[in-house]
């Protein structure tokens, strides 16, 4: 397995994590919106996880002049255990970083294909997806959850 394919694995562990993060998280929050909104997320990341495991990475093999850096955004917390004490807030807090680390995790390796290419759009296009988690989960936020 190449290197690429390796970092699309990556990004398809990454994406089962969150839906399976977020459904955790909604199993705790009380508030139907906020609720809501966390499966919602789930959803979409589950498609995320869909549209990667169907990306074609000719385009990624073929493009090999940026070493490609660890995010080490794979690095599981406990954070079961803490779960439980955490306020609404807090889980929107928590899932507003997630969004914001997957984010930073597509635009990285946008930067790593060619442009102009539909892997680089993919991830693009995800990166923007994961901004509007954010955007809905701060708008949660601000509302007063």
């Amino acid at each position: 397995m190449s290197r690429f394919e390796e970092i699309i694995e990556f990004a398809i562990d990454q994406e089962i994590k969150a839906a399976r993060r977020y459904e955790r998280l909604a199993d705790l929050v009380e508030n139907p919106r906020a609720r809501e909104m966390l499966l919602r997320i789930k959803t979409m990341e589950e498609e995320h996880r869909k549209k990667l495991e169907n990306l074609d990475i000719s385009e990624f093999l073929n493009y090999t002049d940026k070493p490609i850096p660890d995010l080490h955004l794979s690095d599981e917390k406990d954070i079961q255990s803490k779960l439980k004490d955490l306020t609404p807030e807090d889980i929107l807090v928590m899932a507003d970083d997630f969004e914001n680390d997957a984010r930073e995790l597509y635009l990285t390796l946008a930067d790593r294909v060619p442009v102009g290419s539909a892997t680089r759009d993919l991830f693009l296009k995800l990166a923007e997806e994961e901004a509007r988690h954010k955007y809905d989960i701060e708008s949660q936020l601000k509302s007063g959850i």
